[in-house]
């Protein structure tokens, strides 16, 4: 009787623990998967942004230039906008990318940048991503169009394979950011979705960002850079794998049109096409040239200890001592 009373007790344990080697080896193997290490472009002074920020007054002794976004519409029409005039490279962090008129409109932003021959580098966070795995994989295929994934889940059985990597995947990224030719970058609160830019009709949150030019973008690619290069910035293709869900390049590339024709087309769209178009292009656009310092949490985060880091990690500017100065 004892033998067979050890036996009731012992197999369940070995049942949990086959189990739990079985969900744990569906993690991802971070440090397995190869990607080749990328930096942000020096060589932009010569860009049509370069010479903008020069003309609105860069003083050239440290200051970064400043303009406040605390119009939804306005935030995402100026990212439209310079993304439109960017030559060389685009970087984008963000936390959430949605599948909406906002996120189409962003979206084919970044596509027709890299059909120019920019360099677009997209990374986001894995959290909110599993809905549009085959149009992410499709668009990475475009030669100028890279995108990765922050701490990446599993796509076998995600939540019950998360279960056995707890620590590592409860810890996100929350920076948000978007740097054009290493000159001009927005930081701030906005992740891309309807709500964030008042493009709901029934609800959006009142959020702001900060768009900062001058060395003040510099520093937010370094950021960027240390992100993008971390052991936790997977390739989409690494983590993406299911071949029955996969669109081709040219199915992607005319379902984001469609989309984001029909986006413009809507009331909201036309709003972005009238007053808020071009708004960076203005005679009467002003930048405030004040010091700063970038704050971000290390890229390495989702790999610390408990006691030494907290759940998410973010990007954002502060004004330090010194005389702010409008040009």
């Amino acid at each position: 009787m004892a033998r067979h009373g050890t036996f009731r007790i012992r197999l369940p344990l070995i049942a949990l623990l086959a189990i739990t080697a079985f969900f744990g080896g569906c993690a991802p193997d971070l440090d397995a998967i190869r990607k080749d290490p990328s930096f942000t472009s020096t060589d932009t002074g010569g860009t049509w942004l370069a010479r903008r920020v020069e003309a609105l007054g860069i003083p050239h002794d440290g200051r970064g230039g400043f303009y406040l976004l605390d119009d939804g519409a306005e935030a995402l029409a100026i990212r439209l906008g310079l993304a439109e005039r960017a030559q060389r490279t685009i970087d984008a962090q963000y936390y959430l990318l949605h599948d909406d008129a906002a996120g189409h409109l962003f979206t084919e932003s970044l596509l027709e940048a890299a059909d120019r021959g920019v360099r677009v580098r997209l990374l986001i966070d894995d959290m909110d991503t599993a809905q549009y795995d085959a149009m992410m994989v499709a668009l990475d295929r475009h030669p100028n169009f890279e995108i990765r994934l922050f701490n990446p889940f599993s796509r076998a059985l995600k939540l019950v394979s998360s279960a056995f990597d707890f620590r590592r995947v409860n810890r996100r990224m929350h920076n948000k950011s978007m740097t054009f030719d290493n000159v001009v970058t927005i930081v701030g609160g906005r992740n891309i979705g309807d709500e964030y830019f008042a493009a709901r009709e029934d609800s959006n949150y009142d959020d702001l960002d900060v768009l900062g030019a001058g060395p003040v973008a510099r520093d937010v690619s370094e950021n960027f850079d240390e992100f993008w290069n971390s052991r936790f910035a997977v390739p989409v293709a690494a983590i993406v794998r299911d071949k029955d869900k996969q669109l081709s390049y040219d199915e992607a590339r005319r379902i984001l049109k469609k989309l984001a024709e029909e986006a413009r087309k809507g009331p909201y769209g036309t709003a972005l096409q009238g007053r808020f178009a071009h708004r960076f292009e203005r005679r009467d656009f002003r930048l405030t040239w004040a010091p700063y310092k970038v704050v971000s949490d290390p890229p390495e985060r989702p790999a610390a200890r408990p006691m030494t880091a907290g759940r998410s990690s973010r990007t954002s500017w502060r004004p330090t001592s010194g005389r702010p100065e409008r040009n």
